[in-house]
């Protein structure tokens, strides 16, 4: 099944200002990185999902900075990590493989 996926469940942000020399080694150059006064928003972001087309699993991801894609911005993952082996498959179908779907 293809996008767009509906996923419900709960989810927990922690922020933290991230030094921006650290966070640019986890952004493509193609990326401008959000910064003020040598810092970026980042921060771990922690879901169980428990309705989605893929099943139940928990994902954690560490965001490493919040990055320019105009018109607008968007936090960018350093590290995704899901416990479910079916939705780490999706996953690297989805953002590493996306003409296959």
């Amino acid at each position: 099944m293809g996008p767009p996926w509906l996923f419900k469940g709960s989810a927990l942000y922690q922020l933290h200002l991230v030094k921006a020399e650290v966070a640019r080694a986890f952004i493509p150059k193609d990326f401008k990185l959000v910064e003020a006064f040598g810092y970026t928003l980042g921060g771990f972001f922690l879901a169980r999902y428990e309705d989605n087309p893929v099943s139940k699993f928990d994902e954690l991801v560490v965001i490493a900075g919040i990055v320019w894609s105009p018109p607008t911005s968007c936090a960018w993952a350093a590290r995704v990590l899901v416990h479910n082996e079916e939705a780490c498959r999706h996953g690297r179908k989805v953002f590493y493989e996306p003409n296959t779907l």
